[in-house]
């Protein structure tokens, strides 16, 4: 019975520990071809919390790829970030970040894996991170939909943990030969850190090639 007690004692602060959100985020990219090796990448979004209610984040990222051959492609950016917190206080974030990008097709299957090194500023803030990206898609015959699952690990580089997994499905859609849109549901579950949190995640997202 004491043990019981004990549980029932615990056991709302676990729950109150854990919390779980539905986040809604889009993006707008925009991608100019300079060359047959190098091309550039404005993308722009925003991103709201708590039920989809309030906003968490605005971002302006710019990259430039190299495509060192086929199915090799580097690439280095920058993000500017603006984080809200609840009471919608602005906080300024600077992320740099570093690519590389292993593709492969196989008829109508695409697979990919990205590994990404990032570094991320602010103040009182400092995070580094590897994050590692498997991804595949398919092009469902006679048809322009390109269903896609991924699933990525995120290493903070500081304690030295795993404390991120992200688990993706989507499906895209060219719109014209230079517009693509796209859709996805995420979860995204924190681990090894304090009072982990779950996020439900409805993505939206338009690509413009030039």
């Amino acid at each position: 019975m004491k043990k019981l007690s004990i549980l029932l004692f615990f056991l709302p602060l676990t729950v109150l520990a854990q919390e779980q959100d539905f986040q809604l985020w889009s993006k707008l990219d925009l991608g100019y071809k300079l060359n047959d090796k190098f091309s550039v990448d404005l993308s722009e979004g925003f991103r709201l919390r708590e039920n989809a209610s309030l906003p968490i984040k605005t971002f302006t990222n710019v990259s430039l790829n190299y495509r060192y051959f086929k199915q090799l492609r580097l690439a280095g950016g920058y993000r500017f970030i603006q984080v809200f917190d609840l009471a919608q206080e602005v906080n300024l974030r600077h992320r740099y970040y570093i690519d590389v990008v292993l593709k492969e097709k196989k008829k109508r299957w695409r697979v990919s894996y990205r590994a990404r090194f990032q570094q991320q500023e602010g103040v009182n803030h400092s995070e580094g991170y590897h994050r590692s990206k498997l991804s595949t898609s398919y092009n469902v015959r006679k048809t322009p939909l390109a269903p896609s699952a991924s699933i990525e690990g995120f290493y903070d580089f500081k304690n030295k943990t795993v404390d991120k997994i992200r688990c993706t499905l989507g499906v895209s859609h060219p719109l014209s030969k230079q517009l693509e849109a796209d859709i996805y549901y995420r979860i995204q579950n924190e681990m090894n850190v304090n009072a982990p949190n779950t996020f439900y995640i409805l993505g939206f997202g338009l690509s413009y090639s030039l």
